[in-house]
């Protein structure tokens, strides 16, 4: 038999409140009236004791029954609010915490459970900041005082042991040696576990652009020692990627079609040593333009934070006229977000000349030196959902035109050149 629906109304100090939800009670009218006054005085204390109505109670309720619908009206009294009185701290200390500071006041504030909450949260943050990852907060004293309407607090802290980083872990290393990745990361044995050196580490491994992905860290204990523990997946150690296509001839320039054209990347890490990249990237465009850049770069060289890198690109232009740079690159890390570098690049430039290719390029040689700087607090490498970053980089040098045809277009032959990268 189905029973008969039933409408809850609640009457607090005589006026309905329809924010307090009475969906979650259950009545039947044969239940004893003692039975209902219980149910629906816990479900009352559980929506004010929150907001530190500690006096509230139900006082009676109504049953009126129309057809085959139930109404029953609860009454009750909502009682002062109750504020906050002294608020007291017992530190269980096992070797030498600190005792938790002034961090901000909530004696005498209007009681209210989120800030109670907050407040605990507060005071396991702090310690967690002082090295104690593990400290724990509870409320083990509750004292409402109903002739001042206060409420006095007694809160017991378990900080725990002080941790330390130690060796790390991983789970997912198939290339990478896990020393080297401790280097990196920048931690040792001396070092205090806290939000900050978590993430930080975590910023380290991802800025060596290694692994297509790092978990966050997770603190696991190893023979009674806890230690920072990541799980990771290593980007392959080689990719070759390869793309062509068949231009046509249309008509053009000889030579200008019925031509393959695409473009070749290749990518190996680990070639030489640890945190090592080499690159080589081949690409053929219409009309006739080729291009191949050649890259090596060694993170964290010697397991120091300084870096150095080469590359080597030339842009050739069918028979027109060739670009072709040489540069030569060092860095150094300064923390987990940012970075320096210097730069120098030699650049050579050789033109036809034809008189007939309504080009200006000129035969020249150019050298440049530059620094740049670079941030970054990004939480992932690749698919970012907070943080920011920033690149800086100029640099100036000198330009020598050695081409016979210098006098038709400029009076300089030395000419000195800027260039500043913004991103």
């Amino acid at each position: 038999m189905q029973a008969d629906p039933v409408e809850v109304l609640w009457k607090i100090d005589g006026v309905i409140d329809e924010n307090l939800p009475g969906g979650e009670l259950t009545f039947n009218e044969l239940r004893e009236t003692n039975d209902v006054l219980k149910e629906a005085d816990r479900h009352l204390k559980t929506h004010f004791h929150r907001r530190g109505y500690f006096e509230a109670s139900v006082d009676s309720f109504q049953v009126d029954s129309t057809g085959n619908s139930t109404q029953v009206t609860l009454h009750a009294t909502q009682g002062e609010r109750y504020r906050i009185g002294s608020v007291n701290h017992d530190v269980i200390r096992y070797d030498d915490p600190p005792n938790p500071p002034e961090l901000f006041t909530i004696e005498d504030a209007l009681w209210e459970t989120e800030l109670i909450e907050e407040y605990i949260g507060t005071l396991i943050e702090f310690y967690e900041e002082e090295g104690y990852p593990l400290a724990q907060v509870s409320i083990e004293g509750f004292h409402p005082d109903p002739d001042t309407r206060t409420v006095d607090l007694h809160l017991e802290i378990l900080p725990g042991e002080r941790t330390y980083a130690g060796e790390l872990s991983f789970d997912g290393l198939e290339r990478l040696e896990s020393s080297w990745l401790q280097r990196v990361a920048g931690v040792s044995d001396s070092t205090l576990i806290t939000p900050e050196v978590m993430n930080q580490t975590r910023r380290n491994l991802d800025q060596v652009d290694m692994f297509n992905y790092i978990s966050e860290p997770e603190i696991r204990v190893r023979d009674g020692t806890p230690h920072l523990h990541f799980t990771v997946e290593e980007l392959p150690a080689t990719s070759f990627d390869i793309l062509l296509g068949y231009m046509p001839d249309r008509g053009g320039p000889e030579g200008a079609g019925n031509a393959i054209v695409g473009q070749a990347d290749l990518e190996v890490r680990n070639l030489f040593s640890q945190g090592s990249t080499m690159r080589m990237v081949f690409e053929r465009m219409e009309p006739l333009v080729t291009q191949l850049d050649l890259g090596y770069r060694q993170e964290w060289l010697l397991g120091t934070p300084f870096s150095a890198g080469g590359s080597f690109d030339f842009l050739q232009q069918d028979t027109t006229y060739q670009v072709r740079n040489l540069k030569l690159s060092g860095g150094y890390r300064l923390s987990s977000t940012t970075s320096i570098e210097t730069t120098f690049r030699r650049q050579n430039t050789s033109a036809n000349v034809n008189p007939d290719l309504p080009i200006r390029a000129l035969d020249g040689t150019s050298t440049f030196g530059g620094a740049g700087f670079r941030y970054r607090n990004t939480d992932d490498r690749y698919s970012p959902t907070s943080g920011v970053e920033f690149y800086l980089h100029a640099e100036t040098g000198l330009r020598r035109i050695t081409d016979t045809r210098a006098d038709q277009f400029t009076l300089d032959e030395n000419q000195r050149q800027q260039r500043v990268q913004l991103q």
